[in-house]
């Protein structure tokens, strides 16, 4: 078999399923003037090929995804797919193995600043804040702020954006309102990608769209538990969808 090496394709632009097979064929090096269909071309391209295929952002085209995937895998054996998803592609031979959020140390841990999710954090706030660093008087507020974050990558993504602005410690007490605080301000604007990361009321949002109107129903309902637990206004409560 030949190596065709690893090939990324990044679905989130794309809103149509029926134009898939033509979105992973301009990432490949192939060229195919037939009026087969496109599926058929790659197909017969992936068939003695050793290859790593990325389908990054597959939630919003699932149906379309696992068609194509298993078009593929049957046709080639040297395939392997990474789909990135919320919802499963439910093709045969998957495998969905759980992305969990960071966890993160004790704040009067010796070892926290090798932690991922402060690591994580301070070098997304260095980027963003020119001359940031943690040091050994605030390591325990970064790390409380971790925590508030839940180890969330994106939340501690968009929380260090706010470094600039806030101390660790008065930006973790803020959290409270924690999708007014990891908003999005008109020069991020167009900065995150995919676009439903600019906020964390997007990135729920987003979910939330892909829900069936029972699932939606479902998380209604759900979220007074929230609010009851937290005594907060019932507009937070859909904070348990970031569960």
């Amino acid at each position: 078999m030949g190596s065709g090496g690893a090939r990324w394709v990044e679905l989130a632009p794309l809103q149509d399923g029926a134009i898939l097979a033509l979105a992973i064929s301009e990432e490949l090096p192939l060229a195919d003037q037939s009026t087969r269909p496109m599926i058929e071309v790659l197909a017969e391209y992936m068939a003695g090929r050793e290859l790593l295929l990325v389908l990054d952002t597959c939630e919003h085209l699932t149906d379309a995804c696992a068609l194509t995937a298993q078009v593929l895998l049957d046709a080639a054996p040297g395939l392997r797919i990474l789909a990135t998803s919320r919802r499963p592609l439910n093709v045969s031979a998957e495998r969905t193995p759980a992305v969990e959020p960071m966890p993160v140390p004790d704040p009067d841990d010796p070892a926290a600043s090798g932690n991922d999710a402060v690591v994580l954090l301070a070098e997304r706030a260095a980027a963003a804040v020119p001359g940031f660093a943690v040091t050994e008087d605030d390591q325990g507020d970064v790390v409380h702020l971790c925590r508030r974050l839940e180890g969330l990558p994106l939340a501690i993504e968009l929380a260090a954006a706010r470094l600039g602005e806030l101390p660790p410690a008065e930006l973790a007490v803020r959290l409270d309102d924690r999708m007014s605080v990891l908003g999005q301000t008109e020069e991020e604007a167009y900065d995150a990608h995919p676009p439903w990361h600019q906020a964390l009321r997007t990135a729920i949002g987003w979910s939330h769209e892909l829900c069936t109107p029972q699932e939606r129903l479902l998380w209604a309902r759900v979220s007074v538990f929230a609010w009851c637990l937290s005594g907060r206004a019932a507009g937070r409560s859909i904070r348990t969808g970031t569960r």
